[in-house]
């Protein structure tokens, strides 16, 4: 489909412009891989490499130790090779001999999907939206072998057979890759996109089982994905455990579930020369262990994952994450000690800091927690049976927002709790200046010029958080967008991102900071243009921002905590003395998720053949939104995705030798 002329808006000036472009801040996520999708695992030795959302994450002893590698961009498989890591992205493979530090771009696959890559003695070979190749030099070339079927979305060698899993069914090859049989013709029963587990000459995947290497097959009884098996046992992910790993004993005769608690599995994997070796990868919870002996899994990279809250001091930052308890990191987020305290403690919406003191608001009607040594014992702090959701400290009081049941007051350092408003009201956050107390309640923003003993609204639209930048008061109003007042809450001005569910803000004093929980991601309030401004994060649903120094944190929902400098955000304004884009730039699509539309901008430095497409998972192309040439400049163009089902697409620019893809999800 080629876009109208009429729909690409060209902007070009004649005197210094600023960028009109979403720019983003460069986000770091502070956890390791412990959340989002763990989409590829391997490793050899004691050497693990992992593949999520944000980034490459490796460990040097067997799991016991994380640390991030850099970002490769969107990884489908990871392969290690005669020491040469190989991973399959939506554009080709790219290769590391560093573990993941540096990559370089195999020429051979340009353009194409590479959904698996596995290895024999002699050769590699990988699975793509094109068919099958191979490469006889570690993966720095690659022939076309015989195989040209679509979607290849598994490889497996048994019994000196190759074998493939397509959109059409499962093909073997008896020579290495020169010919290929069909045998197996069912598209449900594909293997496509999920992988092969061998034991000798037993090949399963999904829901059949071949005994002879892949050259007949035979139904297995039930459905099971992403399967992997070692010497003794097969695990796969069965839906009759509701999602969760199980383990067979007999080639998957009977099963049984081993999995509990762990859901949202991704992949399973055998890493040969592991003691231990089949690791199992979820989308927020981490990757887990496999223990032979115990027949059961253990976590092996953090556990920091849904955070809902966060808090900070100059020593350290504190986190509540959903029905896993509290954290707590000292050194900026790199590292984080799970603060296990009262077994109450796991359903933690507010937390409050003073000195060496963390408060820990409860749902549930749990009350306040309060801990003196940075979180390694806990003492009930009262309010028992009111679920606290709000909690600041002004001076030498430590004030709590409940549900339904009011604010309340006490001395920060003893437990003494008085009823300021009992109005039934729930409190969603509190702002102090001077002698003028602020509420952010469902009903509106209330004020209280006498410490809280009488309460006054000064704002009709719902409130889910306040904070002061300056002498500015602003107040997130959800899809309301945000208000600011610049004297005491006694007017109010909208500022923008209506519809945008704009629940949480954040200040380092002068700067404003907000989150979306509609998966907008983060906002900045921009002095200059007097304007919001998107900072990245997008398709991220926030539920927490927390300044400390000069960093901004946020807590993503399921992947968890993730850093930007300030710096870098504010370096947005800086203007270009330029009618021509001084580089090639491809940026995020916005919004982000979309539904049914969604804006896709660019700018090219030279004149230039230009290339917009939209392709689905599979590397099918869905939409063609641009093909023709274009003057230098700034463009934009529109996807409708009225006619698809909800999923995750990417789209493709290129100019020239310039090639650049990214990911955007449709939310029906």
């Amino acid at each position: 489909m080629k876009m109208k002329n009429g729909s690409i808006i060209f902007f070009i000036t004649c005197c210094v412009i600023f960028l009109s472009f979403e720019l983003e801040a460069q986000w770091v996520e502070k956890n390791g891989p412990c959340s989002g999708n763990i989409a590829a695992i391997s490793g050899k030795g004691n050497v693990i490499v992992s593949a999520a959302r944000s980034g490459i994450f490796r460990s040097f002893d067997s799991g016991l130790n994380w640390e991030f590698g850099g970002d490769a961009g969107e990884i489908f498989c990871l392969t290690m090779n005669n020491e040469i890591l190989l991973a399959g992205t939506y554009d080709g493979i790219i290769l590391s001999t560093d573990f993941g530090t540096t990559w370089m771009k195999s020429s051979s696959f340009v353009g194409l999907w590479v959904n698996d890559i596995i290895a024999d003695d002699s050769c590699l070979f990988a699975g793509t939206n094109n068919g099958v190749f191979s490469s006889s030099d570690n993966g720095r070339t690659w022939d076309s072998t015989g195989l040209h079927a679509p979607c290849v979305g598994a490889l497996a060698i048994s019994n000196g057979n190759l074998i493939a899993g397509t959109c059409i069914g499962i093909y073997c090859s008896t020579d290495k890759g020169k010919n290929w049989k069909l045998t197996w013709s069912d598209y449900a029963m594909s293997g496509s996109q999920n992988r092969f587990a061998v034991l000798g000459k037993t090949v399963l995947s999904n829901n059949l089982r071949s005994t002879d290497g892949g050259e007949t097959w035979t139904e297995l009884g039930v459905y099971a994905s992403n399967i992997a098996a070692d010497e003794t046992n097969v695990l796969a992910t069965i839906p009759f455990s509701s999602g969760k790993c199980s383990v067979s004993l007999d080639t998957g005769k009977t099963w049984s579930s081993t999995s509990a608690g762990i859901e949202h599995i991704t992949a399973v994997r055998i890493l040969k020369g592991l003691e231990n070796n089949i690791f199992m990868g979820s989308y927020g919870s981490g990757i887990f262990k496999w223990s032979d002996s115990t027949k059961s899994w253990s976590s092996i990279t953090g556990t920091l994952t849904y955070p809902e809250v966060l808090a900070s001091n100059d020593s350290f930052l504190v986190a509540g994450s959903f029905g896993r308890g509290i954290f707590l990191s000292t050194n900026n987020g790199v590292d984080w000690k799970t603060l296990l305290g009262d077994t109450n403690m796991v359903g933690t919406t507010a937390l409050a800091v003073n000195e060496g003191n963390i408060y820990a608001g409860i749902k549930e009607y749990g009350g306040v927690y309060l801990s003196s040594d940075r979180g390694a014992n806990w003492t009930f702090f009262g309010l028992p049976g009111k679920s606290v959701q709000s909690l600041k400290i002004q001076g030498e009081y430590i004030f709590a927002g409940t549900w339904s049941s009011g604010i309340y007051r006490s001395p920060k350092n003893e437990v003494n709790w008085t009823p300021v408003w009992s109005a039934g009201l729930y409190v969603n956050d509190f702002a102090f200046k001077d002698n003028h107390y602020f509420a952010a309640m469902d009903e509106g923003v209330f004020v209280s010029k006498d410490f809280g003993v009488n309460w006054t609204r000064i704002l009709n639209s719902k409130a889910k958080a306040l904070a002061f930048a300056g002498e500015r008061l602003f107040a997130a109003s959800d899809n309301d967008g945000i208000y600011v007042s610049t004297d005491l809450g006694a007017t109010w001005n909208q500022t923008g991102l209506t519809g945008m569910g704009i629940t949480k803000l954040a200040s380092d004093g002068q700067q404003i900071f907000a989150g979306s929980s509609s998966y907008k991601g983060v906002f900045w309030f921009s002095d200059f243009r007097q304007s919001w401004r998107n900072v990245g994060m997008q398709g991220e649903k926030i539920e927490a921002l927390v300044v400390k120094g000069r960093v901004l944190y946020a807590a993503a929902w399921i992947d968890g905590v993730w850093s930007t400098p300030i710096s870098e955000i504010t370096e947005v304004e800086k203007s270009i003395d330029s009618s021509i884009p001084v580089d090639f730039c491809l940026f995020n699509n916005y919004p982000n998720p979309f539904n049914p539309s969604t804006t896709i901008s660019f700018t090219i430095p030279s004149s230039q053949m230009v290339e917009l497409k939209v392709y689905d998972v599979l590397g099918r192309e869905i939409a063609e939104l641009i093909n023709e040439y274009r003057q230098a400049g700034s463009y934009s163009a529109q996807f409708n995705a009225s006619h698809l089902t909800s999923g995750i697409y990417f789209y493709k620019l290129k100019a020239g030798n310039f090639i650049q893809t990214k990911k955007l999800i449709l939310l029906k």
